[in-house]
C-alpha cells in the first residue's frame, strides 16, 4: 500500500475531476495511476484526501512569544531609525532658516535715506575721477518761452493751463 499512497500523493488538489465530494481520490484516477483496478477500501487504507498531498506532516511548535518579542524589537529600531531621520532633518530646517534669514539680511532693499546716501557717496566719487559734465544753461528763444519754462509751477496764483 505505501506504493499506491506515493502514487496518489501525486494526484493534483486543484483538479475538480480527480476526486469525488467527499474529498477522496476518483477509482478511475486511483486505477489509472497504480495501473490495475482498486477498490474503494484499497484507496481509503491510503488515507489519501484532498488537502493532504504528502500526509499529514506535524509543524515544529510556533513560539509566539518569541515570535512577537522579535517584532517588538524590530518595532524599536524602527522607531529609533525614525526619531534620528526627524533629528536630522529638524536640523537641517533650522540651517536652512538662519541662511534664508541671512540672505534676507544680505539683499534688504535700503531705506530712504540710505538711498540717498549712496547716491551722494557715487555723486562724490564720480566727481572725484573727474567725470563731470559742465552744466548746461539753457537759452530761451523768447520771452514767452522763459516765462512758460519758469511758470505754471505749484504754489504759484495762476496754475498753468493744459492744452490739448
Amino acid at each position: 500500500m505505501t506504493n499506491l499512497a506515493k502514487l496518489l500523493a501525486k494526484l493534483d488538489d486543484a483538479n475538480d475531476d480527480l476526486w469525488t465530494q467527499e474529498g477522496e481520490p476518483t477509482l478511475s484516477a486511483a486505477s489509472n495511476l497504480a495501473g490495475r483496478r482498486l477498490s474503494r477500501d484499497d484507496v481509503r487504507a491510503t488515507g489519501r484526501m484532498r488537502g493532504q498531498a504528502r500526509g499529514a506532516e506535524k509543524q515544529a511548535p510556533t513560539d509566539y512569544a518569541l515570535k512577537l518579542a522579535k517584532a517588538e524589537l524590530a518595532t524599536a529600531e524602527k522607531v529609533a531609525e525614525v526619531a534620528a531621520i526627524e533629528r536630522r532633518l529638524k536640523a537641517a530646517r533650522v540651517a536652512l532658516g538662519e541662511s534664508y534669514a541671512r540672505y534676507i539680511r544680505h539683499q534688504a532693499k535700503p531705506s530712504v535715506e540710505d538711498s540717498i546716501r549712496q547716491h551722494l557717496n557715487r555723486t562724490a566719487e564720480h566727481e572725484a575721477a573727474g567725470n563731470v559734465a559742465a552744466p548746461v544753461v539753457t537759452q530761451h528763444q523768447s520771452v514767452l518761452d522763459s516765462l512758460m519754462a519758469n511758470g505754471g509751477r505749484r504754489g504759484t496764483a495762476k496754475p498753468r493751463v493744459l492744452v490739448r
